[in-house]
């Protein structure tokens, strides 16, 4: 019984330090957001590029810890994983990614 505890508390601090550098890196994905000017965006591409580069330049500072924490190897991710990660950033900030994509769709129709 004290084994399979034991095993059930590593389990879960596994987990819950994965979730913390997920939350960090995801955090730093809705802050760069935020920084977006979405008044000087003139192009839905150019928007999608900055929101691009927000999640390369989080994904790569948060990289070594990423992999190490077993959340994902982003030299190597599958769509699957990279997707699983967007899904994660847009929960941790709902209201940004709403007005991100609310200027993305009014840039879209304008073109």
């Amino acid at each position: 019984m004290k084994t399979c505890l034991t095993i059930l508390l590593l389990a879960l601090s596994i987990f819950v330090h994965a979730q913390d550098v997920t939350t960090k890196f995801a955090n730093d994905v809705c802050s760069c957001l935020r920084q977006i000017s979405l008044e000087a965006a003139t192009s839905s591409t150019t928007l999608s590029q900055q929101v691009g580069t927000c999640f390369v330049t989080s994904a790569t500072k948060h990289k070594k810890e990423l992999k190490k924490k077993k959340v994902v190897d982003i030299d190597q991710a599958t769509d699957a994983e990279i997707t699983k990660l967007w899904e994660y950033v847009w929960k941790q900030c709902q209201e940004t990614g709403k007005t991100v994509f609310s200027r993305r769709a009014e840039l879209e129709n304008a073109e």
